[in-house]
């Protein structure tokens, strides 16, 4: 039974998904001019990068990653008053 056991756990861990460059945004924050993704650290996002937000596949601009966490992470729209423009679960593309 043991040998059945840790088959399972390495199926378990070759079934992990891969890191994602796709998610969504969970807040906008109109007053301070920034979003927060669902995308962090377990994706492999560093600050700095560049995401591009998303619409029923139209773009509505482009954000930069300015704080990581491990699931989540601040980005400032690059364009001022495009924050008015974004809403929430709209995707975000790291390019």
């Amino acid at each position: 039974q043991a040998e059945t056991g840790q088959t399972a756990a390495v199926q378990a861990q070759s079934a992990a998904p891969a890191p994602s460059s796709e998610g969504k945004v969970l807040v906008v924050n109109k007053e301070y001019d920034f979003i927060v993704v669902d995308l962090g650290k377990k994706d492999n996002i560093n600050p700095g990068d560049t995401l591009e937000i998303l619409r029923k596949d139209k773009k509505i601009g482009m954000a930069k990653i300015e704080e990581v966490r491990d699931t989540m992470s601040v980005a400032m729209p690059d364009s001022q008053g495009m924050i008015k423009h974004i809403k929430e679960d709209d995707r975000v593309v790291r390019k």
